[in-house]
């Protein structure tokens, strides 16, 4: 069995993904869902996550939460 490199991302977080990220996506439930590197693939994990974070997909959560979800 191969698990790939994979994360859920909320729908407030989803719609910041960059449209030309390389990434297999599932959207259920208005997150996203991705597929992001097969196994051993470091640098196809390393690229997605600044992309993602360059994207403002990944900041942190604001202290003390203000509301359920992003």
């Amino acid at each position: 069995m191969f698990i790939r490199d994979s994360g859920y991302l909320s729908p407030g977080r989803a719609a910041l993904v960059p449209a030309d990220l390389q990434v297999a996506r599932e959207e259920p439930t208005g997150g996203v869902l991705m597929a992001i590197a097969a196994p051993g693939e470091v640098g196809d994990v390393v690229l997605a996550y600044r992309r993602l974070r360059g994207a403002g997909a990944l900041e942190p959560l604001p202290r003390p939460m203000d509301r359920a979800a992003l």
